[in-house]
């Protein structure tokens, strides 16, 4: 297996999301300070020993099962504290990088903490086993893989909240299956707050940091999406009917969220779909 790994996506001449730089597998870790930061993103994964990092003024420890994410220009140093400090290293970019960590810890510059840091590592050894060259074929492979390593990232691991996405995830878990349960009729903040044991407010909090959206915007998604498989579906009930059964309190509002989320009126999706 490779130690060491530098990609060129340039000469494969094709634009890819995420693109792989530079990747290096149980480093024996260099004392590194760099004032202006550095022109990629990195990820710096802690196997052995004990780092400290110095960011943003405060100072950090790096151990194993942890590690440091960094953006794009955000000055930082490190060093080894516990000898030796082997880590595993990625340096990365790409035009999809900046969108995808837009929802999630990775937000910031800074050291986390992993749930499972062993199948990220596997995940980085299958980045060893693609043939270091330019073709298309490698490149794909590359980006595949690396867009893997950053959605595992996203999904465990931990900031200094003390919390994954994926557990703040489950916290709205009733909620979610309640809303898809009783998409039908009316809902309210307190009931549904009711069933994880928050306030109105810190629900709407939650919800918003978690899922991206609005809950009331969230609750008219499912109820359109519930809408178009009713419309196609149930082609003797008009669209105002439809509308009822999926809890709009009227025809109006209904073809008004309707258009708003799919560009068109419930008539003119079952026309596009071929039923008149």
């Amino acid at each position: 297996m490779k130690q060491f790994l530098f990609t060129d996506f340039q000469k494969c001449g094709v634009e890819f999301p995420f693109v792989l730089r530079g990747m290096g597998l149980f480093h024996p870790q260099e004392p590194i300070d760099r004032k202006d930061g550095m022109p990629l993103v990195q990820w710096i994964q802690c196997v052995e020993g004990r780092g400290r990092m110095l960011l943003d003024g405060k100072e950090y420890d790096v151990h194993p099962g942890q590690g440091i994410f960094l953006h794009p220009n955000v000055p930082h140093s490190y060093s080894a504290v516990d000898f030796p400090w082997t880590v595993h290293f990625l340096c990365f970019e790409g035009y999809a990088v900046e969108k995808l960590l837009e929802h999630s810890p990775l937000t910031k510059s800074g050291v986390f903490t992993l749930e499972e840091p062993e199948a990220l590592e596997k995940i980085l050894f299958g980045l060893a086993e693609i043939p270091e060259d330019s073709t298309l074929v490698s490149c794909c492979h590359y980006s595949k893989i690396m867009y893997e390593i950053l959605i595992y990232l996203i999904l465990h691991a931990t900031g200094e909240n003390g919390d994954t996405v994926t557990a703040r995830h489950h916290r709205l878990t009733p909620v979610l299956r309640y809303i898809e349960e009783h998409f039908d009729r009316a809902l309210t903040l307190p009931e549904l707050a009711a069933l994880c044991h928050v306030t109105p407010e810190y629900l709407c909090q939650l919800f918003k940091a978690n899922i991206g959206i609005r809950i009331f915007d969230y609750i008219n998604q499912v109820r359109i999406r519930h809408s178009k498989e009713m419309l196609l579906g149930m082609r003797d009930h008009p669209a105002n009917v439809v509308g009822r059964l999926c809890g709009f309190e009227n025809a109006s509002y209904f073809s008004k969220i309707f258009k708003r989320y799919e560009g068109m009126t419930p008539g003119e999706f079952r026309k596009e779909h071929g039923i008149m």
